[in-house]
């Protein structure tokens, strides 16, 4: 079962998302915070990783991975891990750049209870007019929606 979480820019989303999860894993604030698709699912502790994935046609291709969590066996510091790769902060400036890391998914493999009977969770940046980026957003997040159903 796929949960995928959207609405609107600082709605809770992602504090949703940590709540279910019961562990501090996405950053989170009352603004543009989210600036890329996490998508959490279950793995064994010896195969946990942070994976940098692109939307294909029929569904995620994995790109790279970016971190092993093999090691990691405490999940608290999930979030302060994930905020490099998620945080709109981190992100590069406004261009071309910034259109091309938006467009990347992170997708973390963890032995997370919720996960553990095929659940995955998706949170997907926020929705608003005010935001510069909105446009570049909006058709990935169009696009991830299509595919990854």
């Amino acid at each position: 079962m796929r949960l995928t979480v959207f609405g609107p820019t600082a709605s809770g989303k992602s504090t949703l998302i940590n709540a279910l999860l019961n562990v501090y894993a996405l950053p989170s604030g009352g603004s543009f915070t989210t600036a890329r698709i996490c998508v959490f699912r279950h793995a064994t502790q010896d195969a946990a990783r942070v994976s940098l994935c692109r939307i294909g046609d029929t569904g995620l291709e994995e790109i790279r991975e970016l971190l092993s969590l093999a090691d990691q066996q405490e999940p608290h510091d999930l979030g302060s891990l994930l905020e490099e790769f998620l945080d709109r902060s981190r992100a590069p400036p406004a261009g071309q750049v910034f259109d091309d890391w938006v467009k990347e998914v992170v997708v973390v493999h963890y032995p997370l209870a919720l996960l553990a009977g095929g659940v995955e969770l998706c949170d997907v940046p926020g929705v608003s007019a005010s935001d510069p980026h909105d446009d570049v957003l909006k058709a990935h997040r169009a696009n991830f929606l299509r595919i990854y159903r």
